[in-house]
């Protein structure tokens, strides 16, 4: 009787341990994807939204017309994974550059 007891405990956490981890794919997922949604010529509109989608913290830097984005991700031991955005605009407001990588962060 306490062997399925603890196979149950296991079981419970190993589901638990699957469920956040498939939120983490979820939203590395959704960052994979930004390119089919922000690239060259597309509206400044456009590109804030889809970064809005993915639950980036957006800032504007009108004196170069870029947008930046941070989203903060998994925090493991003293570093953490986050992923950072570089949108480049022209005078119209339409995406001329894009740059998205994941960057580590620490104390």
């Amino acid at each position: 009787m306490k062997l399925w007891k603890g196979a149950g405990l296991i079981a419970s956490i190993l589901f638990l341990l699957m469920g956040c981890g498939s939120k983490a794919l979820k939203d590395d997922e959704c960052v994979r994807k930004l390119s089919e949604s922000i690239y060259v010529g597309v509206s400044q509109a456009t590109a804030e939204s889809a970064l809005d989608h993915c639950g980036f913290t957006l800032s504007f830097d009108a004196k170069t017309d870029t947008i930046f984005a941070m989203k903060r991700g998994e925090k493991t031991g003293v570093t953490q994974q986050n992923w950072s955005v570089q949108v480049k605009l022209d005078d119209g407001h339409n995406v001329t550059f894009v740059k998205v990588e994941k960057v580590f962060t620490g104390p």
